[in-house]
């Protein structure tokens, strides 16, 4: 993790102070080239690259920073000499550094973390039985579930099902939906994703998959066998088995999104 002190920047500085000419790169300019110089010495600091860069000048790999915005080096020295004469400017320089370098460390913090999700992909997200055969002349064949969500990404259920030609159930389908709490007296969800099943004794492998964009979402819902049966006696004849939930990050699109500073998109 990234120790920012403006001592640390200081020395940076002081390490390039020696030119003079009129030549002042802007303030914005300025400000980028020595993120980039201070990230670059910490860098090449480290324990794990220290060795290859023991020996060598700094100015040499810093000097990348400068020459990558399209300066010389004569141009940058006789910048910071500028800028060190003028303290107050100094000082607001120095600040807005930090405050990069900060928002850096925090998108690093982040990615990381979105990184470490990736381990835990092959993790079933499914807590509940993972086997159903339903019998029952009720409504407590309804196979309702609530999954809390670990972020942004594809969810996908897999399982397979099989309904007998007797079940008296009309139009059965699975219901699944993103949940957040808005403090209203539903809450928030997102559109049903329904997937009709056929009622032929068949067994079939289903897999639907749905994918967060909202970072507000807490929890995956839904009904795993629903009905459209108003009459709660009717006869249930179905097997769930070998129920399935899984998570995969997309990593391309929360990395691009930290970037940028992404608002939050709505749900769909």
């Amino acid at each position: 993790m990234l120790k920012i002190n403006k001592w640390a920047i200081a020395s940076i500085v002081i390490l390039f102070s020696s030119c003079r000419t009129n030549n002042i790169i802007p303030e914005k300019d300025m400000i980028s080239i020595l993120v980039n110089i201070y990230l670059t010495d910490a860098t090449v600091t480290s324990p794990q690259l220290r060795s290859i860069y023991f020996g060598k000048d700094t100015i040499d790999y810093y000097a990348k920073a400068f020459q990558k915005a399209g300066y010389s080096s004569a141009q940058f020295d006789s910048s910071l000499n500028y800028y060190a004469k003028n303290p107050k400017l100094l000082d607001a320089i120095y600040d807005k550094v930090i405050i990069e370098l900060s928002k850096k460390q925090t998108e690093l913090v982040q990615a990381n973390k979105a990184d470490s999700v990736v381990i835990d992909t092959l993790k079933n997200l499914w807590t509940s039985k993972a086997n159903y055969k339903l019998k029952l002349d009720s409504l407590g064949d309804f196979i309702i579930f609530e999954i809390p969500v670990v972020g942004l990404g594809t969810y996908t259920f897999t399982y397979d099902l099989l309904i007998f030609p007797d079940d008296e159930s009309l139009n059965p389908q699975s219901k699944i939906y993103f949940y957040y709490d808005n403090k209203s007296e539903s809450g928030n969800i997102s559109h049903y994703t329904v997937t009709p099943y056929i009622k032929d004794g068949k067994k079939r492998e289903i897999k639907t998959t749905m994918e967060l964009k909202n970072s507000l979402v807490t929890h995956l819902k839904g009904v795993l066998l629903d009905y459209n049966n108003t009459n709660k006696n009717f006869k249930s004849h179905a097997n769930i088995t070998n129920i399935k939930v899984t998570y995969k990050p997309n990593l391309s699109k929360t990395k691009k999104s930290l970037k940028k500073g992404k608002q939050e998109e709505p749900i769909d």
